[in-house]
């Protein structure tokens, strides 16, 4: 909840910024609470209340029944998830805007692939490495829907031994446990990057990596330096914290 409102407010920031040259303002007060919650709604349509329902109606009218206490339900509840997640990251790639956006995301990872491997943070060094990282955010929301698949097998046939039948309940149930489910996502993340060297570990993060082409695009120099110099003011207020 935390990193949404930091997102969101930073995001918010950058368009004042923008906003300043043509005399307008952005989103204060009310209207940026507005705007949390309207993106909270919509990432609960889209990737919750969605998928659930289109999976129970295929179980009903498909070939093969099932309902939510089988597994075969989460698995393909998890592919529309998936499904929906690529057609939302090919969708914002569109956008000129969103594209720059994209490009900075790139910038991002090559700093601190540079970072992390010891490199001298100069624009020109810096170009040289990839702009995919194994602790993406992209790669980060497929291992939670990954972990959804399997914990939320084990919560509706929970559910189903309590008989309890509601229509709201599920996608309830499903917000609820996507909170620890991203907690021990971001674990997994972490661990995966410890032994990011190791061929199992690169195998697992393969999918992520390939997610990353939709959601990163290869910067120019001007970037790069806006993200070394965003990485230095983040390195200078963690020394002054610790």
């Amino acid at each position: 909840a935390e990193t949404v409102y930091l997102g969101i407010k930073a995001l918010n920031y950058s368009a004042q910024v923008a906003l300043e040259e043509e005399d307008e303002s952005g989103f204060e007060g009310w209207e940026l609470a507005l705007t949390i919650l309207f993106a909270f709604l919509l990432a609960v349509g889209l990737f919750v209340a969605a998928p659930h329902f289109l999976t129970q109606l295929i179980g009903r009218i498909g070939p093969v029944s099932f309902d939510s206490s089988s597994f075969v339900f989460h698995v393909v509840d998890g592919l529309f998830r998936i499904l929906i997640f690529v057609g939302y990251l090919f969708f914002i790639t569109i956008p000129k805007e969103l594209r720059r956006v994209l490009q900075y995301h790139g910038a991002e990872h090559k700093a601190i692939g540079a970072f992390e491997a010891g490199e001298e943070l100069m624009a020109a060094k810096v170009m040289g490495y990839p702009r995919f990282h194994d602790r993406c955010g992209t790669s980060f929301i497929l291992v939670v829907i990954m972990i959804a698949v399997l914990a939320h097998a084990v919560l509706f046939k929970w559910m189903a031994a309590l008989k309890a039948s509601s229509i709201v309940l599920p996608v309830v149930a499903k917000v609820v446990v996507i909170f620890p489910i991203a907690g021990l996502a971001y674990e997994i993340i972490k661990l995966g990057h410890r032994f990011h060297r190791h061929p199992v570990a690169r195998v697992l993060a393969w999918p992520g990596m390939v997610l990353q082409r939709l959601t990163t695009l290869e910067p120019d120099e001007s970037q790069v330096e806006v993200a070394i110099r965003a990485l230095e003011l983040a390195l200078e207020s963690r020394a002054k914290v610790i």
